[in-house]
């Protein structure tokens, strides 16, 4: 009899001690997360994810380095991993629970060369973002893309139209964003899209005299902007997890902690744009002023 409530009392113990063990993906996504070779982790996701974790100290929290498609077939299958910096889609929330919005980004932008400005101001609208449309039609203006990837509907749409004119240089290798960044320095291409803090850093990384700004794009309606999410898995254990970052959300400073990590990688022009969408995100999604 006691052999038998000696195995109970440990089968319990280690049900209520994996319950508590959370495996927290990461993966190298500079400058969201930088991951050295000697495992010296930096970026703003990184900044993010460590103040959550002192906020969940109640947990056995590890690193859980792996390919996010790894991580999602990891939750898919009700395994203890958790995520942050996700986009909601419908596929994912058939097996992800995911908790109220906790950042708001720049949507893709164009990148130009900070001396070119003058050249683009006619294509500039009222509110100060870029007509790419208007862009696309002025052959003397190369744009660099990559033709694998997504820029959203909007910018999709608007560059199928042109897709196969000279004035479009298209790209296909890894690391594409530094690629076209240094196209960019050489004058290769005029413009490319992208997001503010990536070109911010890799300015930075590669040592580039020239300047880049960021500026908006006019035919993505500004209550179109990247909302990102903490995910679990569909399950007790997940359900447990997001009840509880949802109160962290709402009742402590993470949300505007979040925004301060990631405005740190942005230039004086971008810093600008973001308080203005982040002031309709806090109203919006989380019912903040």
């Amino acid at each position: 009899m006691k052999k038998i409530i000696f195995f109970i009392f440990i089968f319990f113990s280690i049900i209520i001690f994996s319950n508590k063990q959370i495996k927290w993906f990461i993966t190298n996504y500079p400058p969201a997360f930088i991951i050295n070779k000697n495992n010296d982790f930096k970026g703003f996701e990184f900044n993010t994810l460590n103040n959550l974790i002192k906020k969940l100290n109640h947990y056995d929290i590890t690193y859980y380095q792996t390919s996010l498609s790894r991580a999602l077939t990891d939750m898919k299958n009700k395994k203890n991993v958790c995520a942050l910096f996700l986009f909601k889609t419908p596929e994912r929330e058939k097996f992800l629970y995911y908790s109220l919005p906790y950042r708001v980004t720049l949507p893709n932008g164009i990148i130009i060369r900070k001396s070119d400005k003058n050249k683009f101001k006619k294509y500039f609208d009222k509110n100060n973002k870029i007509k790419l449309e208007s862009l696309l039609k002025e052959r003397s203006l190369t744009l660099g893309i990559n033709k694998k990837i997504s820029y959203s509907k909007e910018i999709d749409d608007i560059i199928q139209k042109y897709i196969n004119k000279p004035n479009i240089f298209l790209l296909t290798r890894e690391n594409y964003i530094e690629n076209l960044l240094k196209l960019l320095n050489l004058n290769r291409i005029d413009y490319f899209i992208g997001y503010a803090e990536s070109i911010n850093y890799l300015s930075k990384k590669l040592n580039m005299k020239d300047e880049f700004i960021y500026i908006p794009i006019s035919e993505v309606n500004k209550k179109i902007f990247s909302i990102l999410y903490i995910t679990a898995p569909k399950n007790e254990f997940g359900k447990k997890i997001i009840d509880e970052v949802n109160k962290i959300i709402l009742k402590t400073n993470f949300v505007e902690d979040a925004a301060n990590y990631y405005k740190k990688w942005l230039d004086k022009s971008s810093i600008n744009e973001f308080e203005k969408i982040y002031k309709i995100f806090l109203k919006q999604y989380l019912n903040k002023k």
